[in-house]
């Protein structure tokens, strides 16, 4: 098993980065470049990120990561009216 594990968690479509070491913010070169490799994106060039950076780029390779895959853009039970109450929340763990 990779050290990092896209996942989708049932009916609610969610998208995981799920690591060994449990969920912990990145803070490093190494572990970010590993989170990225494992979403299909190329490493970054950052000598030392701060978590933000982190996050964002592990956010932005995981959306890019399930672009093509409509369960998350169409996911089922989804209605008009449940679409005008609810919001979206992005977490790639």
């Amino acid at each position: 098993m990779r050290e990092w594990a896209p996942a989708c968690a049932g009916a609610t479509n969610r998208f995981h980065v799920v690591t060994p070491s449990s969920l912990r913010k990145l803070r490093d070169t190494e572990g970010l470049n590993r989170a990225l490799a494992a979403l299909g994106s190329q490493p970054a060039e950052i000598a030392t990120p701060d978590d933000h950076q982190t996050d964002a780029l592990v956010a932005a390779a995981g959306l890019r990561a399930i672009a093509g895959d409509g369960r998350y853009w169409q996911p089922a039970g989804m209605t008009a009216a449940v679409a005008r109450t609810e919001g979206w929340t992005l977490g790639v763990l």
